[in-house]
C-alpha cells in the first residue's frame, strides 16, 4: 500500500524508490519473454497462413505463401512439403517436383502425390522408385499395387508386374480389375492362352455386369475375342466380339470383329465392321488397311488405293499398307510409285525387326546395363528427356 506524507500525498515506498536486482531481474526477465513471445508470435503468422490456405483448399495462396516463406526459409521441409503439394493440385508437376526433391523424407501421402505428378512428367522410371517406396509402407494398398505393377510392366518387368498384380486375385473387391490387368500384361508379351484363362476367369465373376473390377466389361470381351483371334479359334472370337460390339462398339472391337469374320468366311460381314470402325473414328488406320486389302482381294485396285492412301494419311505408317500400295500401284501400271512404296515397306520392315529384337532384350534383362541405354535411347527418340536422363542416372560406369 502507497505511503503519504503530512499532506496526504501518496509516495512510493522504499523498496521501490531503492535500487533491487531481484526487482529488477524480474522486470527485464518478463520484458525478454514478452519480447521473445512477440517475436514468435510474429514467426509463426506466415506458418499459419499457409497451413490455413492448404486446409481450405486454396491451392494458388497456399503456393505463393509458401514460396514467399521459402525466399528467407529455404530448408523448411514442411513448407517444401505444403508448396509441393499446392504446385501438384495447380498442375506445376514440374515445379512441384524440384520442390520435393528438396523436401527430405516423405509420407505415404506425399508419395502418392510426387509418384502421379512423375507419371505426368512421363518421367516412369523415377515414378517407379517411388511407388516402390509407396508398397513399403502401405502393402495393402491395392490402388499402389496396381500401379507399381503398370509401372514394372512398362519397364519391361511383366514377370515382377504379374507376380505383384496375383496379390490382388484373393480380394474379392480387386479380383476383376487385377485378373483384366494381368490379362493386358500377358497380351502385351503374346501369351495369349494365358490371357484368355484370365479374362474368362474374370467374366465368370459376375457374368452379367457392366464392368469387370474397374474394367468396363465391352474391353474384356474385345480383349478376349483378339486372344481368341491369336490362337486361331476364330468361331470362339466372333461370339466375344459380337458381344463387345453390342455392349460398346469402339473402333478396335468392330476391326477385330471384322478380322474375325475374315476367318470365319463371312467377308460381306468383315468389310461391314471395317466400315463400322471408320464411321466410328475416320482416322482409323487399321480399318483403313483391311478395306484396302479387300479391295485387292477383289481386283480394284484404285478402290484399294483410295482406302490405303488414307490409311497413310492417318499418320500410322504400316509395313502392311505400304507393301499393299506397292502390289496396287503396280496393277495399274505406276510403277514408280510400286517401287516407292515397296522400299518404304522394306525400309519398316527392318527398323521394325530392330525393334522387335531391342524389345526382347529388354523383356528378357530388363535390368541390364544394355536393356536401360536402349530404354533411355527410346525414350530421348520420344523427346522424353527427363525420362532418358533418369534411365542414364541407373546405368552404373564400366
Amino acid at each position: 500500500m502507497a505511503r503519504r506524507d503530512e499532506h496526504g500525498t501518496a509516495t512510493q515506498s522504499r523498496w521501490f524508490r531503492a535500487a533491487n536486482p531481484w526487482r529488477d531481474g524480474a522486470i527485464i526477465v518478463a520484458t525478454v519473454s514478452v519480447a521473445v513471445l512477440v517475436w514468435m508470435l510474429v514467426q509463426m503468422r506466415p506458418l499459419w497462413t499457409i497451413r490455413r490456405a492448404e486446409a481450405a483448399g486454396d491451392w494458388v495462396k497456399a503456393s505463393s505463401e509458401a514460396m514467399r516463406y521459402l525466399a528467407t526459409h529455404p530448408e523448411d521441409a514442411e513448407v517444401l512439403r505444403i508448396a509441393a503439394r499446392a504446385m501438384s493440385r495447380l498442375g506445376r508437376h514440374q515445379e512441384s517436383e524440384s520442390l520435393y526433391d528438396r523436401a527430405g523424407a516423405l509420407g505415404a501421402d506425399d508419395l502418392r502425390i510426387r509418384g502421379a505428378g512423375l507419371i505426368l512428367l512421363n518421367r516412369r522410371t523415377a515414378a517407379l522408385a517411388i511407388f516402390e517406396r509407396l508398397v513399403e509402407l502401405a502393402p495393402e494398398d491395392s490402388a499402389t499395387i496396381q500401379q507399381l505393377a503398370l509401372l514394372k510392366h512398362d519397364a519391361g518387368r511383366t514377370s515382377e508386374a504379374i507376380e505383384l498384380i496375383q496379390k490382388l486375385r484373393d480380394e474379392p473387391d480387386h479380383a476383376g480389375t487385377a485378373l483384366c490387368t494381368e490379362a493386358v500384361f500377358l497380351d502385351d508379351i503374346g501369351k495369349a492362352e494365358q490371357a484368355v484363362a484370365c479374362l474368362k476367369e474374370a467374366i465368370e465373376l459376375n457374368p452379367n455386369a457392366r464392368e469387370v473390377g474397374t474394367v468396363p466389361v465391352g474391353r474384356v470381351y474385345t480383349l478376349l475375342g483378339r486372344n481368341l483371334l491369336r490362337l486361331g479359334r476364330s468361331q470362339e472370337a466372333c461370339d466375344s466380339l459380337r458381344k463387345a460390339v453390342t455392349i460398346e462398339a469402339t473402333p478396335a472391337a468392330c476391326w477385330y470383329l471384322g478380322q474375325a469374320e475374315l476367318e470365319c468366311g463371312n467377308t460381306q460381314e468383315a468389310e461391314r465392321c471395317w466400315k463400322r470402325a471408320i464411321e466410328l473414328d475416320p482416322r482409323y488406320t487399321a480399318a483403313l488397311n483391311s478395306l484396302g486389302h479387300a479391295a485387292l482381294r477383289d481386283s480394284n485396285p484404285h478402290e484399294a488405293i483410295r482406302w490405303l492412301r488414307r490409311a497413310l494419311e492417318s499418320g500410322s505408317e504400316s509395313v502392311s499398307v505400304h507393301a499393299a500400295l506397292a502390289r496396287a500401284f503396280a496393277r495399274v501400271g505406276k510403277m514408280d510409285l510400286a517401287q516407292e512404296h515397296q522400299r518404304n515397306a522394306d525400309e519398316l520392315k527392318k527398323r521394325q525387326e530392330q525393334e522387335r529384337i531391342e524389345e526382347l532384350v529388354i523383356r528378357q534383362s530388363p535390368g541390364s546395363r544394355g536393356a536401360t541405354l536402349l530404354r533411355a535411347d527410346r525414350a530421348a527418340k520420344e523427346g522424353k528427356f527427363s525420362e532418358a536422363r533418369d534411365l542414364l542416372d541407373l546405368v552404373q560406369p564400366e
